[in-house]
């Protein structure tokens, strides 16, 4: 007659020889990383005169009593906004902007720029509104 035996007991893990790879992040387009900057992508997009004419209108109709200086240019798909004002009257427009009376609704996105302060205590906002056409 045989004795019992000791079940067998699990063996430890190794440690591996080397370390696992590191996560590496997907490579990216470069033409993607062209439109994430908001004056690049409208610097290089042309002008559809009709389109822009248009809409650069619409704009000032939709922005008019700011009490800000606007300035507007359109391309074929992108406006430019330009603020020009004192802190509080910029900062009203901007609110208007990004109300459904403003571009909200209008525009399928807005880029903001960050604000220039100038010395005199005005400011300067740039915004990139972005249709869908």
């Amino acid at each position: 007659m045989r004795a019992p035996t000791e079940p067998a007991l699990p063996s430890m893990p190794s440690v591996p020889s080397e370390p696992p790879p590191r996560p590496e992040l997907p490579a990216q387009d470069s033409s993607a990383l062209a439109t994430t900057n908001g004056a690049e992508a409208f610097a290089s997009e042309p002008r559809d005169p009709a389109w822009a004419t248009r809409t650069e209108g619409a704009i000032r109709d939709r922005l008019t009593s700011l009490g800000t200086k606007l300035e507007t240019e359109c391309h074929q798909t992108r406006c430019k906004l330009v603020l020009d004002g004192g802190n509080a009257e910029v900062s009203k427009a901007l609110a208007r902007i990004e109300s459904a009376n403003g571009l909200v609704g209008f525009a399928s996105s807005i880029v903001l720029t960050a604000p220039e302060q100038r010395a005199d205590g005005t400011m300067v906002l740039r915004a990139f509104a972005i249709f869908e056409r």
